[in-house]
C-alpha cells in the first residue's frame, strides 16, 4: 500500500496583521464554546458530503465568539477541516510548503498567543494530523463524509473606524467580519499553486450572528410535480380561479361594454331614418294619385 499523501498546513500569514497590542476581550468559557462551535461545524460540513468546493479537500468554520458593535472589537474563531483528499495540484505537497492566507477586507486582526489559548482550553485530542490524511481509495463511505478538523486559529480584530461610523446593518458586518482565506503551496516542481477556501460553506453557525444567518445546509428543490400533485392528494386543475383582483379585466370590460353600446345607438339611429324615410315616401306617393 503506498504512503498516505503527506500535508500540510504549519503555518499562519495574516493581512493586514495589527502592529499595536491586540485589544482585549472579556473571558468566556472556552470548554463550552469548543463544544458548541465543533458540533455547529461538524453539522454544517456534513451536509458537503465529502465533496470539497477546492483541491485541497479542505473547508473553513468561521465563527465570532465576541463582537462589539460600539467599538467594533471582535474575537474570530477559524477552523479548518478535512472533508475529502486531495487532489489536483495539492496532491503530494509536503508540510512545510504549504501557508494559510487570512485577510480581512475593512478591519485588522492579530493572531491570539498560543499560550494564552493554552490555558483556556484543554489540549484537542481529536486533531487531525496534517500529514496523515489518507488516499481516496483507503476512505470508506462514511468516513469521507465525516469532517475531520485539521486545525485551529483564534483572531482578536478591530473594524476600521470609517465603517463603524457609517452605520452598518447586519449584512454590512458580516461582509467586513467574514475574512478571504487561501492556501499557497509549492509542488515537487517548486511552482506555486494556490486556491482560495469558501466561507460560503460553514459561517456563523455559533456564536454571534447564528440565529440571523441562512443554514449553509444545501437545499434540493424539489420537481415541478410535487408541486403541482402532492402525494395521495387529488389533482386540482389550475386557473379555474382567479387568483388576484382583475383590473385589467374591469377596464378591458369598460371600453368593451361603451364600444358596444356606440354601436348599439348608431344602429339603432339609423332603423330610425329608414321608418321615418318609408313614411314620408309613401305620404308623398299618395299625395300625387288624383281623386275620383
Amino acid at each position: 500500500m503506498e504512503e498516505s499523501l503527506k500535508r500540510y498546513v504549519d503555518s499562519i500569514i495574516v493581512e493586514p496583521v495589527e502592529r499595536r497590542q491586540a485589544p482585549s476581550v472579556p473571558s468566556m468559557n472556552v470548554t463550552a464554546w469548543d463544544a458548541m462551535t465543533t458540533t455547529a461545524c461538524t453539522t454544517a460540513l456534513e451536509a458537503l458530503n465529502g465533496v470539497a468546493s477546492n483541491p485541497s479537500g479542505m473547508a473553513v468554520c468561521y465563527n465570532l465568539p465576541f463582537l462589539d458593535n460600539t467599538t467594533g472589537v471582535f474575537e474570530a474563531d477559524l477552523r479548518l477541516y478535512m472533508i475529502g483528499p486531495p487532489t489536483g495540484d495539492f496532491a503530494n505537497i509536503a508540510t512545510q510548503n504549504v501557508n494559510v492566507g487570512l485577510s480581512y477586507n475593512g478591519a485588522t486582526v492579530s493572531a491570539v498567543n498560543a499560550s494564552t489559548l493554552a490555558s483556556g482550553m484543554a489540549k484537542r485530542s481529536d486533531v487531525v494530523s496534517l500529514i496523515s490524511w489518507p488516499r481516496a481509495d483507503q476512505l470508506d463511505k462514511r468516513q469521507s463524509t465525516i469532517p475531520q478538523i485539521a486545525q485551529s486559529y483564534a483572531f482578536v480584530g478591530r473594524i476600521n473606524a470609517n465603517l463603524l461610523q457609517a452605520n452598518m446593518g447586519t449584512q454590512g458586518l458580516q461582509k467586513v467580519l467574514v475574512p478571504t482565506v487561501t492556501l499557497t503551496a509549492v509542488n515537487a516542481t517548486g511552482q506555486t499553486v494556490n486556491t482560495t477556501l469558501s466561507s460560503q460553506e460553514a459561517t456563523f453557525v455559533a456564536g454571534v450572528f447564528a440565529t440571523q444567518v441562512t443554514p449553509t445546509k444545501s437545499q434540493v428543490i424539489p420537481p415541478i410535480q410535487t408541486l403541482v400533485v402532492a402525494s395521495e392528494s387529488p389533482f386540482i386543475v389550475p386557473g379555474l380561479n382567479i387568483l388576484i383582483f382583475p383590473i385589467g379585466g374591469i377596464i378591458t370590460g369598460i371600453w368593451t361594454i361603451l364600444f358596444i353600446a356606440t354601436i348599439a345607438y348608431g344602429t339603432v339611429g339609423r332603423m330610425q331614418f329608414r321608418e321615418q324615410f318609408r313614411r314620408r315616401t309613401a305620404r308623398a306617393t299618395k299625395g300625387s294619385l288624383a281623386r275620383i
